[in-house]
């Protein structure tokens, strides 16, 4: 609970506005081989639901208040964690994809899905460490 608290209090100098405001809250995730894990997540809600165009400021903040943070591909969603005392090697690793055929990167320190990729291989050259 103290990373949500901690998280909201980063994003308070996001005022609210008329069209749009901050929302927190921890969320289901499909994890590789049917699990579920809840993660923390953060956006900016509208109208026209969640802006990626605000994410990636979230996302600044949020890192400058000492969280790690993933910014999923084109979404306006951005997950968030405490950093692990100890750092890994890898923070990013390749796992069959929740959602069906492909492969998922997946970010270790949030649990957060960065990508799906249909190539093994592909995926596996990524860099994203």
């Amino acid at each position: 609970m103290a990373t949500l608290q901690r998280a909201d209090a980063a994003l308070a100098g996001f005022l609210d506005r008329p069209r749009g405001g901050v929302a927190i809250s921890e969320q289901p995730v499909r994890r590789p081989l049917g699990l579920t894990a809840r993660c923390a997540v953060a956006w900016w809600h509208t109208l026209d639901g969640p802006s990626p165009a605000v994410a990636p400021f979230m996302a600044d903040v949020l890192r400058r208040a000492g969280l790690a943070t993933t910014e999923p591909h084109g979404s306006g969603y951005v997950f968030f964690a405490a950093p692990p005392a100890e750092q890994s090697d890898t923070r990013f690793r390749i796992a069959p994809a929740a959602g069906g055929a492909g492969w998922d990167l997946v970010d270790e320190f949030t649990g957060a899905r960065v990508r799906t990729y249909d190539d093994r291989e592909w995926a596996q050259g990524t860099s994203l460490t």
